[in-house]
């Protein structure tokens, strides 16, 4: 069994290059306005104040729409049963700077259970392993607010397979 949601994480990178792409554009066109107006034929003069002020509203604009998809917590996740002997989950925030990758390596025979919770609008998968003194370990979260509907119905029926409580 292997799970992800490359797709998805692929798109958001496509639009978060494009997105910066354009601000650099307007920027430069508002940089050299004048420039491009006078090619044209006409004789504007468009002042640095109002210039500097539309840069600033667009980069304003441009840095709370990144802070907004930052705070939403896209994940990319990666699910996979390879070695037949462990679970194992990479996943790392989708987001332009500061990634953190991480791993969870549960071996079968431990994985005890999984819940899928919500925490202020976000789902998150939280995972369970049994301990060797019969004590049940709890992982820290990770969010799966990336996944659609299908995928997470497609990731629980995966990983109910492997749960020690289903089997019971």
């Amino acid at each position: 069994m292997v799970f992800h949601n490359g797709q998805f994480t692929s798109k958001q990178q496509i639009r978060s290059f494009i997105r910066t792409t354009v601000l650099i554009v307007f920027i430069l066109l508002m940089l050299f306005v004048g420039a491009v107006i006078r090619e044209f034929g006409y004789d504007v003069t468009f002042p640095y104040i109002y210039r500097f002020l539309i840069m600033l509203v667009a980069v304003g604009v441009y840095a709370f729409y990144t802070y907004t998809i930052i705070t939403k917590k896209y994940f990319y996740i990666y699910v996979t049963d390879e070695d037949k002997t462990h679970l194992v989950f990479r996943f790392y925030h989708i987001k332009p700077f500061g990634k953190k990758h991480m791993t969870y390596k549960i071996p079968l025979i431990a994985f005890h259970s999984f819940k899928i919770e919500e925490n202020q609008g976000q789902k998150q998968l939280v995972l369970f392993q049994k301990m060797k003194n019969n004590k049940i370990a709890k992982y820290a979260p990770i969010s799966i607010s990336s996944l659609s509907k299908d995928e997470i119905i497609t990731l629980t029926e995966a990983l109910q397979q492997y749960s020690i409580i289903s089997k019971q």
